[in-house]
């Protein structure tokens, strides 16, 4: 997974350092939640600047809410993330958890860029 547009961003850049810090230290726990932070800070500046909505929790199931009617990719992405939120074990989170999450994060944000451009 190449991530690059992900680590162009500035904001994400550091935010991803922080995750691979934190899976550096084997604390997998913690960069899995961290991973989801920025997939929903991601939610929540796409959903602002492309829709001029304020969503105060941009987690998967209020912005999968707002994709509905918007786009079904995006839609189906905040499904797909819920289950696995839902079936993940939180007590045993191991790298390839992680790394599962974060091209996720990379799919979803490589198809907000490229379809409606920069938003951050």
């Amino acid at each position: 997974m190449s991530l690059k547009k992900l680590m162009e961003n500035k904001i994400l850049n550091e935010k991803m350092k922080d995750v691979y810090k934190k899976m550096k230290n084997n604390e997998y726990g913690a960069a899995y939640e961290s991973v989801r932070d920025i997939l929903d800070f991601i939610n929540k500046k796409f959903i602002m600047k492309i829709y001029n909505i304020d969503l105060k929790d941009a987690s998967t199931i209020p912005a999968s809410k707002i994709y509905f009617e918007k786009d079904k990719r995006l839609f189906e992405y905040m499904l797909s993330l819920n289950d696995e939120y839902n079936t993940i074990n939180y007590l045993d989170i191991m790298p390839e958890d992680v790394d599962f999450l974060i091209s996720y994060l990379d799919c979803i944000y490589n198809y907000m860029f490229d379809t409606y451009g920069e938003f951050m």
